[in-house]
């Protein structure tokens, strides 16, 4: 069932998650497990425990929280018959009680399993949250299938299956289980965050600060907590920057690098330093932006189009671009149309656009507002051009926002051929 799969690549990807994450990550024929990625491994009877509490249904992830709160999740890749289990996880670091209760129960279903490897397997698997194991299994999901469920969403389908409600924990026990409240804003500023990486807007990223107050909401101020929090924005920017059209090895590449920068911090404040002199955000974003800024082969193209990217907030004339890459108005038209394959005006347009969606969706500017920032010399002339490039008017984008913000970016990007290579070669 499984043999347009392409395994190795999809067990890349899964290693990958389990290097960044520290949890295991088991990829799954059916019922039999395939291969197990993760810092140690244990019984297969124990790695796969909580499969027949889990929801086979295809549309989306699920989990399931053990009576000894243990978490795993569940993502089936397509109609493959392949599936990739995330877990057992705990919520926190067990203590020796902890272990012995869970040892307890996990000998009746796997009589081979020591204290000992338990032990071990507990002190090497990173303790994540609820709400943050709930965030990665959708990062995940949304990287081998192409779409995005918000964790309450995911948590939502609980009301939709009710004989698979009887078997796991409501949301609201997963909320006390968590380290601390969950702001309410964090998921909306999370979607605004990864709007902006996927779609290379730096200057955007850079307003939001250097995440300090978004930290804490992650986890406690522990080091082991700080460090957690930046390994989940580290993952996820990853997950945002090939969906944005960077080449997976490149994107992983980078993880990699930050990941053993956080990793070699032994004090909070350096784990602050490293994210307001690095911003890992803006990191990825400049990866992205490379990648969507096209090379068209001619220079002074390619330095008209550089300069539109990085002025694009501006009333940018056509006279004023020639005037700064030292062409005629009607050469550089001319040449950019062929070069580029659309005018100066309609590129000039498209990333204004771009922009405008993210103030639709993350703030509460006005129409006459963005049409203000953008430069566009009127309101009824931005509502003209908004709805040209998109279809739809900026009225009716905003009243859709939260649907919008859940596709993570722009759906009309032409930018997702290299980040659906995964899934191309795959063949999910």
């Amino acid at each position: 069932m499984a043999s347009d799969i392409n395994i190795p690549l999809l067990s890349d990807n899964i290693r990958e998650f389990s290097k960044i994450f520290a949890i295991p990550f088991t990829l799954m024929d059916g019922n039999d497990i395939l291969i197990t990625h993760g810092p140690v491994t244990l019984t297969p009877a124990f790695l796969s425990s909580a499969l027949p509490f889990l929801s086979h249904r295809k549309d989306a992830p699920s989990y399931y929280v053990s009576p000894d709160f243990l978490m795993t999740g569940r993502i089936h890749a397509g109609d493959s018959g392949l599936s990739i289990l995330m877990g057992p996880a705990y919520f926190k670091a067990p203590e020796e009680e902890d272990l012995l209760k869970i040892f307890k129960r996990a000998k009746e279903y796997a009589p081979d399993l020591t204290f000992m490897s338990l032990r071990n397997y507990f002190s090497n698997v990173l303790p994540i949250g609820p709400d943050r194991f709930l965030s990665l299994l959708s990062s995940l999901d949304g990287l081998i299938n192409r779409r995005f469920f918000s964790p309450e969403k995911i948590t939502g389908f609980l009301d939709q299956t009710p004989s698979f409600y009887t078997e796991i924990v409501s949301s609201e026990k997963l909320r006390l289980l968590d380290e601390k409240p969950r702001q309410t804003d964090n998921y909306r500023f999370e979607s605004q965050l990864l709007y902006y990486v996927k779609n290379g807007m730096i200057s955007e990223i850079q307003s939001l600060g250097a995440f300090t107050g978004y930290l804490p909401s992650l986890g406690s101020t522990s080091l082991s907590a700080t460090k957690n929090a930046l390994i989940i924005l580290n993952t996820l920017c990853i997950r945002a920057a090939i969906s944005g059209g960077v080449e997976p090895s490149v994107s992983y590449a980078q993880g990699e690098l930050f990941l053993h920068q956080i990793e070699s911090a032994t004090t909070i404040n350096q784990l602050l330093i490293l994210n307001q002199t690095q911003n890992i955000p803006v990191q990825y974003a400049s990866l992205v932006k490379s990648t969507q800024t096209p090379s068209t082969g001619d220079v002074k193209v390619d330095a008209a189009i550089s300069y539109l990217h990085n002025h694009y907030q501006e009333n940018v004339t056509v006279k004023e671009l020639a005037d700064t890459i030292a062409l005629s108005p009607e050469y550089l038209s001319t040449l950019f149309k062929k070069k580029a394959g659309k005018s100066i005006p309609a590129y000039l347009s498209e990333l204004k656009i771009k922009s405008a969606k993210a103030m639709l969706m993350y703030s509460d500017a006005t129409l006459a507002e963005i049409s203000s920032v953008l430069s566009f010399s009127s309101q009824a002339y931005f509502q003209t051009v908004f709805k040209k490039v998109t279809g739809q008017t900026p009225a009716a984008f905003r009243q859709n926002a939260a649907q919008n913000a859940e596709e993570f970016g722009d759906t009309d990007s032409k930018n997702q051929s290299k980040s659906n290579s995964f899934n191309t070669e795959a063949g999910v």
